[in-house]
C-alpha cells in the first residue's frame, strides 16, 4: 500500500467513525433489541447450559450461535449500557471497511482506485446504517468480518497454492455460518472467484468445494428448521408468477437504491393485490437491465463477477419464499453490495476510465459520490437513537403498516407516556384488526393505569385471535389474581408457562398467587425458578426470603437475603434479614439490619428492637 493509498484509506476510515461516532450514545430500540438482548434470558444469565443452547436450539427464530455469544459477552461486560453493543457493531464495521481494501487489493492488483472505491462505498452506503446502528444486527457486521477473512484466505490458496490455506479459508467459513445463515452462499462465491482468476474447471477444484457445500446444506437444513418452527416462513400467499414479480421488484429496489439512497425506511411493506404496473412488469424490467448489462460487458470477467456476486448475495431473501412481512431489508446490502459497487466501477472505467483527463474527473465525481453517501448517511444514522425516532420515521415512509404504529406505542408505553401509547395502539389496531398483539400490548396500557375491565377485554380479544400468545395468558392471569379470582389465575399462568417454560414473569405472578392462597412450598418453588432464570433480579430473591420466613426457614432466608443486598442493598431487604436474625435470637445483628434499614428510609417498628417473648 503506497502512502497515498494510506491516506485516501485513513480519511475514508476516519470519516466512517465520525458518521457513526453518534450510534455509541443510541439506545436499544424496542424492535428485536428486546429479543436479541434485555429479555434474553440465555444472553441475562450467561450459564454454561446456556451458551450451549445456542449451539443445539434457534434463538430469536434463526440460527446464529456466534453472534448470540458475542451479544452475552457484551452483557456480561456491560449489561445493559447500550453504548457497548453499538462500539462493537463500530469496531466491526470499521474492521471490515479494512478487510474489503485487503480482498480487493489483492484480486485486483493492478486497479489503482478500486480498492478505495469499494472500500469508501461500503463504509459509507446509507442502506448500511442498519447493519451497524442496530444492534440487533450484530450478524451482520460479524458474519462479514469471518467472510472477508475466507475470501482474503481463499486468495492466499490459489495465489501461494498451499492447502493449508484452504483449511483456513473453511474454518472462517464456518464461523462465519455461524453468525449469520446468510454464509450459505460462500461456496458459489468461491466458485465465482474461480471464474474471475480463470481457474480451469477440473475434478480437483470440484472436489475441494464439496466440504463448504456441506457445510452451507447443514447450516440451511438447520436455519430452515427454525424458521418454520418458529412459524417464520410461509409459502401461501402467493402464486409462483406473484413471488417472480416480487422477486424481481426486490432486486429493481436494491438497484435503484444503491444509486439513490432516498425514503430509507426500516420497513418496506409488500405491494398490495393487485399490482400494480410497476410490480406486475418488473420481471420484464429486471430482465431488461440485468440482460443488456451482461451481454454489453460478457466479456469483462470483473462486470460479470460482480453482478452474479451481488444476485447471488441476495437469491435467498428476495421472497421467493416469504420470510418476515418486509419486501427487502437495508441490513441484506451489506454483502450484496459489494458485488454491485465492483461491477459500478467497471463500467464507468470503460466508459470514462479511457484519457487521463476524464479518469480524473470520474476520480473527482467519485469522491464526491461518497462525500454525499456520507452526509446521508449522517442523517440517516440519528433514526436509530430510540424506538421513537425509529417507529416514528417508519410511519413517516409508510403509515399504511400498522406494526409500526403499534411499535411506537409499546415505546411510549414503556417511557409511560401511556395516552400516546393509547393513541397510536388504537391506530394500528383500526389498520389492522385481526392482530393480536396488537389486543395485548393495548391491555398492558390499561393494565399499568389500573383500568382492569378494559385490560382484561383486550387480553380475551387477543387469546381469541392467537391462543399461543403467552403475555396474554399471563397477564389476565395477573388481573384474575388481582381481583381475587385464584384458580382462574393459575389456570392462566399454568398455560403461560406452558407455552413457554423460561417465563418468568409467569412464575413470578404464579408465586405470588399460590402465596395469597397459603400455598407456601409451591410459591416458594416458583421463586426458585425465577431466580434460577433472572439471578440478578433482587426484587425476586426478597420475595423468595419472605416464603422461608412463613415456613419458618429463617436460616435460609438470610442466605437469599445475602444474594439480595449484594445485588442492590435496598433499605426493605435489611428489614427483611433483620427480622429473620431476631426470630433466630440474634438481636444483634438483628438491631445492625434494623439500623441500615432505617438510614435508607425504610421505617422500622421500635418494638423489633426487643427480643422475641
Amino acid at each position: 500500500m503506497n502512502q497515498k493509498h494510506k491516506i485516501l484509506l485513513g480519511s475514508i476510515l476516519v470519516i466512517t467513525l465520525l458518521v457513526y461516532l453518534p450510534s455509541l450514545s443510541f439506545d436499544f430500540v424496542n424492535w428485536d433489541d428486546d429479543y436479541y438482548v434485555t429479555n434474553n434470558l440465555q444472553v441475562t444469565n450467561p450459564t454454561a447450559e446456556n451458551l450451549a443452547k445456542f449451539f443445539t436450539e434457534g434463538n430469536t427464530a434463526n440460527y446464529h450461535p456466534l453472534t448470540m455469544l458475542s451479544l452475552a459477552f457484551n452483557y456480561a461486560v456491560g449489561g445493559e449500557n447500550a453504548m457497548g453493543y453499538h462500539l462493537f457493531n463500530l469496531i466491526f464495521h470499521i474492521f471490515n471497511i479494512f478487510l474489503v481494501y485487503v480482498w480487493v487489493r489483492r484480486t485486483w492488483p493492478k486497479q489503482e482506485f478500486l480498492p478505495l472505491f469499494i472500500a469508501g462505498v461500503f463504509a459509507l452506503h446509507p442502506m448500511h446504517v442498519e447493519s451497524v446502528a442496530w444492534i440487533s444486527s450484530r450478524k451482520d457486521v460479524l458474519f462479514f468480518c469471518f467472510y472477508f477473512l475466507g475470501l482474503i484466505s481463499y486468495n492466499s490458496f490459489y495465489t501461494k497454492k498451499k492447502s493449508k490455506y484452504l483449511v483456513v479459508t473453511l474454518l472462517f467459513f464456518i464461523l462465519s455460518a455461524l453468525s449469520k445463515p446468510a454464509a450459505v452462499i460462500f461456496p458459489i462465491h468461491l466458485l465465482l472467484v474461480d471464474y474471475l482468476t480463470e481457474r480451469k474447471l477440473s475434478i480437483k477444484l470440484v472436489i475441494e468445494k464439496i466440504p463448504f457445500f456441506v457445510i452451507s446444506v447443514l447450516i440451511g437444513l438447520a436455519t430452515v428448521y427454525v424458521q418454520t418452527d418458529a412459524g417464520a416462513v410461509s409459502t401461501e400467499a402467493y402464486t409462483v408468477l406473484e413471488r417472480l414479480q416480487l422477486a424481481s421488484y426486490a432486486l429493481n429496489l436494491y438497484l435503484i437504491k444503491f444509486i439513490a439512497p432516498v425514503h430509507l425506511s426500516s420497513f418496506y411493506p409488500y405491494p398490495l393485490k393487485p399490482f400494480d404496473l410497476w410490480v406486475s412488469l418488473s420481471p420484464v424490467i429486471f430482465l431488461a437491465v440485468t440482460g443488456f448489462s451482461l451481454w454489453r460487458w460478457r466479456s469483462h470477467r470483473g462486470f460479470v463477477f460482480g453482478i452474479l456476486f451481488f444476485l447471488s448475495s441476495l437469491v435467498l431473501v428476495v421472497q421467493l419464499v416469504s420470510v418476515g412481512s418486509t419486501i427487502i431489508a437495508e441490513r441484506y446490502t451489506y454483502l450484496a453490495y459489494i458485488g454491485l459497487s465492483i461491477a459500478v466501477y467497471f463500467v464507468l472505467e470503460t466508459l470514462f476510465f479511457k484519457h487521463k483527463r476524464s479518469k480524473r474527473s470520474v476520480e473527482i465525481l467519485g469522491g464526491l459520490f461518497l462525500l454525499g453517501l456520507a452526509i446521508v448517511s449522517f442523517n440517516r444514522i440519528k433514526v436509530w437513537e430510540n424506538g421513537e425516532t425509529l417507529w416514528t420515521d417508519a410511519i413517516e415512509k409508510f403509515p399504511e403498516v400498522a406494526g409500526s404504529w403499534g411499535g411506537r406505542g409499546v415505546y411510549y408505553r414503556l417511557e409511560k407516556q401511556f395516552p400516546k401509547a393509547l393513541r397510536d395502539l388504537n391506530q394500528a389496531i383500526e389498520l389492522n384488526p385481526d392482530e393480536a398483539m396488537f389486543y395485548s400490548n393495548r391491555g398492558n396500557i390499561y393494565f399499568d393505569l389500573g383500568q382492569d375491565e378494559n385490560a382484561l377485554n383486550d387480553y380475551n380479544h387477543c387469546i381469541r385471535l392467537d391462543s399461543t400468545d403467552e403475555n396474554a395468558f399471563a397477564n389476565r392471569g395477573a388481573i384474575y389474581g388481582r381481583r381475587g379470582r385464584y384458580n382462574e389465575a393459575l389456570d392462566d399462568l399454568n398455560r403461560a408457562i406452558y407455552l413457554d417454560s423460561l417465563f418468568v414473569n409467569a412464575y413470578m405472578n404464579r408465586g405470588i398467587i399460590y402465596g395469597q392462597m397459603n400455598q407456601r412450598i409451591q410459591a416458594k418453588n416458583d421463586f426458585k425458578k425465577c431466580v434460577s432464570l433472572e439471578p440478578d433480579n433482587h426484587a425476586i430473591w426478597n420475595a423468595l426470603a419472605i416464603e422461608h420466613q412463613y415456613l419458618g426457614e429463617f436460616d435460609s432466608s438470610i442466605v437469599v437475603l445475602n444474594t439480595a443486598i449484594n445485588i442492590k442493598a435496598e433499605g426493605v431487604y435489611f428489614l427483611n434479614r433483620g427480622i429473620s436474625f431476631r426470630l433466630l435470637g440474634d438481636q444483634a445483628s438483628a438491631n445492625g439490619d434494623f439500623n441500615k434499614a432505617q438510614n435508607l428510609g425504610v421505617k422500622v417498628d421500635p418494638g423489633y428492637y426487643q427480643p422475641v417473648e
